[in-house]
This record gives structure tokens, sequence and C-alpha cells, in this order.
């Protein structure tokens, strides 16, 4: 049988169901997509505290009911909280802080919670986090226009796409949102770039670009890139709106 494959729209799914439960209490220590051996599926694995301390019956209890309230097309079984002192959960963790970006985790030999895992893909919390607040930031500045996440969009979202920018004067805009610690590289670029030549994209930062993906950005089109660190950049951030407001009319 062919290996299940985890594809964009369950790596947004999974920050989607991220928000609704940061919503209700919860803060995990870790997140990530695991292929589940047993059941040949992947799940989202999230490791609470809420799990040791108040039992799984409670925390899935829980947990159902904050991604119900929500438009998060999660299935509800796909959903695996754990407790944070697994010893899987622990080497998952230890791995991931070795690392600076979402890692994959070549397979075999890993178990969480007394089930085979082979193929582990975990987030990058403090990337979540940036992209909250990005989305804070644009709630601020939007104006009369709308964000919606690409899975309310497209069946299977553009990669690197995060949401869509709706505006009452014409068509809409992509927004990309990159909260890594490095700065993008060139081919994290081009899929961008490539979009731009079809519609306005906007693309928020955390740490800028390299010398080369500033050099490839020369000339582009319809592609506009803000750094954004804080509040103090929302300015940035409403003329970047603007402009994509004026050049969807």
């Amino acid at each position: 049988m062919d290996q299940p494959i985890l594809v964009e729209r369950e790596l947004v799914l999974g920050r989607e169901a991220l928000d609704a439960l940061a919503q209700a209490g919860f803060a995990p220590d870790l997140v990530a997509w695991v292929l589940d051996d047993d059941a040949d599926e992947w799940r989202l694995l999230v490791a609470d505290r809420t799990v040791a301390d108040s039992g799984p019956t409670a925390s899935y209890k829980r947990a159902f009911a904050a991604i119900g309230e929500t438009e998060v097309q999660l299935p509800l079984t796909q959903l695996w909280l754990v407790d944070p002192d697994d010893l899987g959960v622990a080497g998952l963790r230890r791995f991931m802080e070795a690392t600076s970006e979402d890692a994959v985790r070549p397979g075999g030999g890993v178990a969480v919670a007394g089930r085979s895992v082979s193929e582990v893909f975990i987030y990058d919390l403090a990337f979540v986090e940036y992209e909250r607040q990005v989305v804070a930031a644009l709630q601020r500045v939007l104006g009369d226009a709308v964000m919606r996440r690409s899975t309310s969009v497209f069946d299977q979202p553009p990669a690197g796409v995060d949401f869509v920018l709706g505006f009452e004067t014409g068509p809409s805009a992509f927004v990309c949102v990159h909260g890594g610690k490095r700065r993008l590289p060139t081919f994290a670029l081009a899929p961008m770039l490539r979009y731009a030549s079809a519609m306005p994209v906007l693309l928020v930062l955390r740490a800028g670009l390299t010398h080369e993906a500033e050099a490839m950005l020369r000339g582009a089109r319809n592609l506009l890139v803000v750094r954004w660190s804080g509040p103090p950049d929302d300015e940035a951030l409403a003329a970047a709106v603007e402009v994509l407001r004026h050049t969807t009319e």
C-alpha cells in the first residue's frame, strides 16, 4: 500500500487547529503531524500539559469543543492529544531543538504513547505564534478588506499561501507569512514570484530576504515585501495593503 502523503492543506489545517486550541487555553510545547503506522494515516499530535493534569477524556472534550466552534475542517479523529512527558515526545522535542525551522524527521523506530510513528513534520511554534501576531496586525489595518484562510478558498492551497485578501474594488491578493529566523532564500521566493504574475502577493517576513533573493526581487511586479517585527511596523503593513487595494482596482 502506498504511504499517505502530507499535503499543504493539512499543514495549514494544523495551524488553524492550533489557533482554535490556543483560544481555548491550550499551550502545547510540541505539535506535529505524524504518520501513525497502525492507522496508516497522518494525525495531528498535540503534546499539552492538560492531558496530564485533567486526563485524556476531559482534554479531548475541551479540544473538540474548541475546534467545533470554528470553521476549521480538521477531522476530529486526526487529533491526537498526548502527555508532554511521553518519552517519544521528549525525543521529538530534542530533535526540534536541534533545528531552526519546521522539520521532517526521517522515520523508523519512533514510538509515541505506545504507537509506532514512521514520519514526522514538527511545527516551529515560534513560527506559528509569529503568524498569529501578523494576522492580528493585518486585522488592525485592513479596513473594509476581507481576509480568509487559503484552505477556505482552495481545496489544495498554493504552496506557501496562507491567506487571501478580498477587496471591494476587484480581484483578490495572496498573503504569504514567513516567520523563520533565517532570511528567505531564492528557492522559497520563486513560487511567490510565479503567483505574482497572475495576482498581487503580499509577503510578510520576520527576517527579511537573502542578498540573492533581494536581487531576484528587483523589477518584480505585484509582489510586495514587508518585514514585520511588531506593532511599530503596522504602518508599513497598512501602506502595503493600500498598494494592494489600488493594484486590484
